[in-house]
């Protein structure tokens, strides 16, 4: 299959000895013939193997076959197929050596290089006869990279799954969270009520603790909206680093001594832009994965890095443009996870802990979060092998600066006493404006009610002269919040607007100020709460 030029040339001399010079044309013809056979042999981009039958050892391949195996030409030479191919090859190859074996044939399987590295391959395979030898005939494909493409395409698809279920998850919960967040408004204020005109010890515990039970409640609630990447976030310049180490301190306390601890931060990292606390959540919640992981003994290992993504790296994420990075690496060893369960491992409320030992809410978190960053996570985990999560979170270009959230200052000096306050409650649920109204009396207020957006425009443009301030629920039906708001501020720019809703997907509940509110109000809220930010905007 690869005679060299030497060959050809002493068998041209031969030809010039022996062949009568009418024969020698003809004979220079088959020469050429040879060696442009040869050319296209050794040019091809297919790896091709000749091998005997009666032994399986290779007579022949071409350059390829070498370059791509990492063999020289006469270490391969010898050598019997089953070295560089895979046992499904193999047995492919035995069933065609027989005499009454197929002539033909092609398979899927694998090459095996000089370094023991498995290459992914298709094989024609064809059965041949010279000489009265039986040969096999290998013409081999490398399919490395189509491999990988597909790999890259089915992980990018997963992305793109996850990112959809998350989506049907945010949509859940945010069109669950104002109604749920009422219905909490309405048992923690009846709950506040009780509690103030109450003076029996006996009762006093009991409405302590259903209290607590609403404001865990409401904090499920926020979870779900976090998953959903309905929370805002106070982002600012800071160094992961800081947060690892001032989090993973904390974490040590509750460590078990048989377990390691390897953290190995890069130094001089550049900052990113991050909400602190729910950088502090990612680790925290990783951390208890982990230790739940390893029951006692093993060893964590924490790490960041600056990476720079290039085009081709920035492919295989979905969600991930190229440039700079600070990844984020947290692995265990312990037990490994499964590809089934990590095709799930993200999904809310999915747990492989016992009933009462998870919620199945802290990696469906840290997936939301890092997302609301900007960023990726992957989970790497084999069966026996421990578990790594790797997060990509962009760097922050100088001079960018998260908008800051400015909130009315106030002088506790000069605080106007809510008796001298009229305020017009608008919300759709009765029993929320009767509880609101009721607190807002109790403190000596005068209190308005009105139970749609049409009804609190109409009053305000009778009254609004006498109405200091306006407290709406943002998600009613017809006129909603956003819009009754507007329309309030054409009758009386300068006038003073509290909007309160338990779904945090508006952007008025963002950035309150910017749509002319003075300040949100997040159901199911406290007394106390409604109290002092009415204070507080009535004071500015």
């Amino acid at each position: 299959m690869t005679k060299t030029s030497n060959d050809l040339e002493k068998l041209m001399g031969l030809g010039e000895r022996s062949t009568c010079k009418s024969y020698y044309p003809e004979l220079q013809a088959k020469i050429r013939e040879l060696e442009r056979f040869n050319m296209i042999l050794n040019r091809s981009h297919d790896i091709l193997v000749m091998a005997e039958c009666r032994d399986d050892r290779i007579v022949d391949c071409n350059r390829t076959a070498c370059k791509t195996l990492g063999f020289r030409r006469k270490e391969l030479i010898g050598l019997t197929i089953d070295r560089i191919f895979s046992s499904m090859v193999m047995d492919m190859a035995r069933k065609m050596s027989e005499p009454r074996g197929v002539r033909f044939a092609d398979v899927d399987g694998e090459l095996v290089s000089a370094s023991g590295e498995t290459i992914p391959a298709e094989i024609v395979l064809q059965r041949v006869r010279y000489e009265e030898k039986c040969y096999l005939v290998f013409v081999t494909r490398d399919i490395s990279k189509r491999v990988q493409v597909q790999k890259d395409k089915h992980r990018l698809e997963q992305q793109l799954l996850q990112s959809q279920r998350m989506e049907t998850i945010g949509t859940f919960a945010g069109g669950i969270a104002h109604d749920f967040n009422n219905l909490l408004q309405i048992i923690s204020g009846n709950i506040q009520m009780l509690g103030m005109k109450n003076r029996e010890e006996g009762l006093k515990r009991h409405i302590q603790a259903v209290d607590q039970a609403t404001l865990k409640a409401s904090n499920l609630v926020r979870r779900l909206l976090t998953i959903s990447r309905k929370v805002e976030s106070s982002k600012s310049r800071l160094c992961l680093n800081d947060i690892i180490r001032d989090t993973m301190a904390l974490s040590e306390r509750l460590i078990p001594r048989m377990i390691a601890m390897d953290i190995r931060l890069e130094p001089n990292l550049p900052p990113i832009l991050a909400d602190s606390v729910q950088m502090e959540q990612i680790v925290l919640n990783l951390a208890s994965n982990a230790f739940d992981a390893l029951a006692g003994k093993g060893k964590i290992c924490v790490s960041t890095r600056l990476i720079h993504l290039l085009p081709e790296d920035a492919d295989k994420y979905l969600d991930l443009s190229p440039g700079n990075y600070v990844q984020f690496s947290f692995s265990d060893t312990g037990p490994g996870i499964s590809e089934e369960i990590q095709a799930r491992i993200f999904d809310p409320f999915f747990t492989t802990k016992a009933v009462g030992k998870g919620t199945g809410l802290g990696l469906s978190t840290v997936y939301a979060i890092v997302k609301e960053h900007g960023g990726h996570v992957s989970c790497y985990s084999t069966i026996g092998q421990g578990t790594t999560f790797k997060m990509y979170f962009p760097v922050v270009l100088d001079g960018v600066e998260p908008e800051k959230r400015v909130d009315a200052a106030v002088d506790e000096g000069e605080l106007k006493t809510l008796a001298d306050a009229t305020v017009l409650v608008i919300d759709d649920e009765q029993m929320i404006a009767d509880l609101t109204s009721e607190v807002l009396e109790s403190m000596g207020c005068t209190v308005i009610t009105a139970s749609s957006g049409e009804e609190g425009v109409q009053i305000f443009e009778r009254r609004h002269n006498e109405i200091d301030l306006v407290l709406l629920d943002l998600g009613m039906p017809g006129m909603g919040g956003e819009q009754c708001l507007q329309r309030l501020r054409e009758l009386k720019p300068e006038g003073r607007y509290i909007v309160a809703s338990g779904y945090l997907g508006h952007n008025i509940a963002r950035e309150p100020q910017r749509y002319g509110a003075a300040a949100f109000l997040e159901k199911p809220f406290q007394a106390t709460n409604l109290v002092s930010t009415i204070r507080n905007v009535l004071s500015a």
